[in-house]
């Protein structure tokens, strides 16, 4: 390869890189298959944007290096390998084979970019720049979940991906205010308000790791559209997890004063969380009847409800094997269809996926599955620890918004089933894993 060809190449992979980064959120995607006359997310396959920038990618990679990033193989990365298998073996029991074979090919590309990611990208592109242009993405994401909160329907944004939002819509994530008003929670381009509020959720880590980084003041500047827009999800795990995993970090930078550098962290994350809090008691005050709506949670709510139910039901896929337990699974992307064959009460629309990442890989992969899952993300966290050693403020971060990732996959199911929920997952923890290059980008 010429110069001036490497230079156009290299010039390729980086806006390619860079779009993906910012355009993750976006649902834009083309449905090439369904099982159904009726479409269910479940039992479908789409082509996304977001796969069009990874394929981009990864052929940009596997030519830029001659396939050597694929060799760069971690103990991890051998545990995803069981993962796989563990998928391929569980397609003996898929009702619907079809389904089956689509989300083992996702399972394969998730890895790959996994793969990619650790071992390539955040080595390849500056980590900061990276950061910078998933915030922009995010302000983006805030802006049209305010936007979508204020008109309590959708802006018609069919391009970007955004669903049709209206409140008396069947499916349509809304509660009842004290006034007993329906009340539409905000969506961005995002299939629900809860993968909204994740998102936005890790956007929220890294402006606190660029205000951290620089004490530029324009990050306040940013904090409050996207702590604007994050509540306005009314997503209460996420928002939870959020200031636990805040409260958690800031408390272990407090005790450990002796970190380098720690002295000018604490004072600027100081006046990140007065900047927080304000925009919290502002927001408190002006929508305190909603948020007192969703504050009033009880055993009988439809989501409480819904939830135990699914996690039983994922539970149940044991059936009458040896001590009740689910050997092999029933099936990658299979869960859904053995739901409407158990339980024939349900509805089509309460056919969903049990609300817990654990369990679901555990209902469809089996337990030798979720044994294999469990171990990698073990790994991970062993991985994340050693390789930010000598960065310890670093370090803490990164394994806060890890373990807030894990709290947030035990109420609900989509880093395993929906693609912006992939994307974060794997990214963050593939982010976690690698050894990232928190400086220059590489020419």
């Amino acid at each position: 390869m010429s110069f001036s060809s490497a230079s156009v190449f290299k010039r390729f992979e980086r806006v390619c890189w860079y779009l993906f980064v910012a355009t993750a959120a976006w649902q834009t995607r083309l449905i090439v298959w369904q099982a159904d006359a009726q479409f269910n997310e479940w039992r479908s396959a789409s082509v996304y944007a977001s796969d069009v920038f990874m394929i981009a990618l990864i052929i940009s990679a596997l030519i830029a290096t001659r396939g050597r990033f694929l060799r760069r193989i971690e103990a991890s990365d051998w545990a995803l390998g069981f993962v796989f298998a563990a998928g391929v073996f569980s397609l003996g029991h898929a009702e619907q084979l079809t389904v089956g074979v689509i989300q083992l090919a996702r399972l394969a590309q998730f890895i790959v970019l996994y793969l990619y990611l650790r071992a390539y990208a955040w080595q390849r592109f500056s980590v900061d720049l990276s950061v910078l242009v998933f915030v922009a993405g995010a302000l983006v994401q805030a802006m049209l979940g305010i936007g979508q909160y204020i008109a309590q329907h959708d802006l018609g944004l069919r391009w970007l991906g955004e669903t049709l939002l209206r409140t008396d819509m069947r499916g349509v994530a809304v509660f009842y205010d004290l006034g007993y008003t329906k009340v539409l929670r905000a969506y961005g381009t995002l299939p629900h308000p809860n993968i909204l509020a994740a998102y936005l959720m890790v956007a929220l880590w890294f402006v606190a790791w660029l205000w951290a980084k620089y004490g530029s003041r324009v990050w306040f500047g940013v904090l409050v559209p996207l702590l604007w827009g994050f509540f306005l999800t009314f997503s209460r795990t996420v928002i939870a997890v959020w200031a636990g995993a805040w409260t958690l970090l800031a408390g272990t930078l407090w005790m450990h004063r002796g970190w380098p550098n720690s002295d000018a962290v604490r004072v600027r994350m100081r006046a990140l969380g007065v900047v927080a809090l304000v925009t919290c008691a502002v927001f408190a005050a002006l929508y305190w009847p909603q948020i007192r709506a969703r504050l009033t949670i009880s055993a009988s709510d439809e989501a409480v409800r819904l939830r135990v139910t699914y996690a039983a039901d994922a539970v149940a896929t044991g059936g009458w094997s040896w001590l009740h337990i689910n050997w092999t699974g029933v099936g990658i992307g299979n869960f859904t269809t053995w739901l409407a064959g158990y339980d024939r009460t349900l509805p089509p629309s309460l056919i969903q996926p049990a609300h817990n990442v654990f369990l679901m890989v555990y209902a469809e992969m089996g337990v030798l599955g979720l044994l294999a899952w469990l171990v990698w993300l073990a790994l991970v966290v062993r991985m994340a620890w050693r390789a930010h050693r000598g960065q310890p403020i670093v370090r803490a971060g990164i394994l806060s918004l890890v373990v807030g990732l894990f709290v947030v996959g035990m109420f609900d199911h989509f880093f395993w089933t929906l693609q912006q929920g992939r994307i974060l997952w794997w990214g963050v923890l593939a982010l976690a894993a690698g050894k990232a290059e928190f400086e220059k980008e590489k020419s």
